[in-house]
C-alpha cells in the first residue's frame, strides 16, 4: 500500500476523537481530530511545487479542496512518491516522516506537533500529558 495511504488510513482512525493535553501548569489544549485537517497536519500544503497543491492553496478554487485531495490519496493518483519528489520536501520530511497512528497517539510525535520554546514566552511549561477520547 502506498504510504501517504497508510498516513491517511492511519489518521482516520483517528477522526472524532479528541486529544486533550494536560500541561504542568494546568493548562489543558484540546482539539480533535477531523478529516479535514489531514493535508495541513501532515504539511502537504507546503508542497506548492506540486500542482494539485497548487490548486489546493488557489483560496479561488473550489473544486481542489480536501475531500478532494483525499480522493486522488485514496485512488493512489496523489502518492507518497509524488511527495517525496517535491523540491520542497524537505520542509516536511520530519513531519511527514513521523507521521502515524503509533506516533498520533503517543508523546513521541506530539514533541514535533508541540514545537515551541517556552523561553520565547516565558512559560513554565515542561511536560504534558496526552489523553485521547472518542466524542
Amino acid at each position: 500500500m502506498d504510504e501517504l495511504l497508510t498516513k491517511y488510513n492511519d489518521y482516520i482512525r483517528l477522526k472524532n476523537y479528541r486529544a486533550e493535553y494536560l500541561l504542568s501548569n494546568g493548562m489543558i489544549i484540546d482539539f480533535t481530530y477531523k478529516e479535514e485537517n489531514f493535508i495541513h497536519l501532515l504539511g502537504l500544503h507546503k508542497l506548492t511545487d506540486i500542482q494539485l497543491i497548487q490548486l489546493f492553496n488557489d483560496k479561488n478554487n473550489k473544486k481542489v479542496q480536501t475531500k478532494y485531495i483525499i480522493s486522488r490519496i485514496k485512488k493512489n493518483k496523489f502518492t507518497d512518491l509524488m511527495v517525496k519528489s517535491s523540491v520542497f520536501y524537505g520542509d516536511i520530511a520530519t513531519r511527514y516522516e513521523s507521521f502515524s497512528y503509533e506516533n498520533l497517539t503517543t508523546l513521541t510525535y506530539t514533541d514535533a506537533v508541540v514545537n515551541f520554546n517556552p523561553e520565547l514566552i516565558k512559560s513554565k511549561v515542561l511536560h504534558f500529558i496526552p489523553l485521547i477520547i472518542k466524542l
